[in-house]
């Protein structure tokens, strides 16, 4: 897995050092859509040199070079997200969750904007916000099945 990751980033006209491989493999594998400082503590203890900065930097780059996503919530905390197919997110006013919401119907979105506009779409970013399952149970708010 490592030298596919490996791969990626040199196709990407990335330098794959051992800390940005690690850096993309988890994010690659992470579905929690993390902060800088949390892949920064969590690769931590693997790789003592490892600083902040490096971390912010190869996120910057993963970036730029279309192998992450950027999620800012206007909390002044940016998220990253490998997932780089189109897809939307759902974002929990409660805990600040974020998960990824992969529908169909979000294509079909896109095609209509494109229909009406005349705008040839070549990205989108979509935010659902409200209240997860768990923070709705915690404000003991009745759940329903459908709901």
């Amino acid at each position: 897995m490592p030298e596919h990751l490996a791969a990626q980033l040199r196709t990407h006209r990335l330098k794959a050092t051992p800390q940005r491989i690690s850096i993309f493999g988890y994010l690659r594998a992470s579905t929690a859509h993390p902060r800088a400082d949390t892949v920064y503590r969590d690769l931590k203890p693997a790789f003592p040199s490892l600083s902040l900065a490096t971390v912010y930097k190869t996120l910057e780059s993963l970036s730029q070079a279309g192998l992450a996503e950027v999620i800012n919530l206007g909390d002044g905390h940016l998220r990253f997200d490998g997932n780089t197919a189109p897809h939307s997110h759902l974002i929990c006013r409660s805990c600040g969750r974020v998960e990824d919401l992969d529908d169909s119907s979000l294509a079909d979105l896109t095609a209509q904007v494109e229909q009406r506009s005349g705008y040839r779409i070549t990205g989108q970013t979509l935010y659902f916000y409200g209240n997860c399952p768990r923070c709705r149970q915690l404000a003991g708010e009745v759940m329903r099945p459908d709901a």
